[in-house]
């Protein structure tokens, strides 16, 4: 790998995090609290499934699926 490809991979891993950046603040503004972007953080930005985030949190996927419900009214 020479000098510009080891550039242009840099380049391509901050524009990444920028968006991972812009996408918590996102999420952020739309939850309520902390079980809410957490949900949101799981399911959009480490895309886990929802028993996956219902197991994590020790929640039912009904009651995560609800939370989730909750946090995007507010996008709506």
């Amino acid at each position: 790998m020479n000098i510009r490809e080891y550039l242009e991979q840099g380049y391509r891993l901050d524009e990444e995090i920028n968006c991972k950046i812009e996408q918590l603040d996102v999420l952020n503004a739309l939850a309520e609290d902390k079980d809410q972007r957490l949900i949101l953080e799981l399911r959009y930005l480490c895309m886990a499934t929802w028993p996956e985030i219902a197991a994590k949190l020790n929640y039912s996927s009904r009651r995560i699926q609800q939370i989730h419900k909750d946090a995007l009214k507010k996008y709506r």
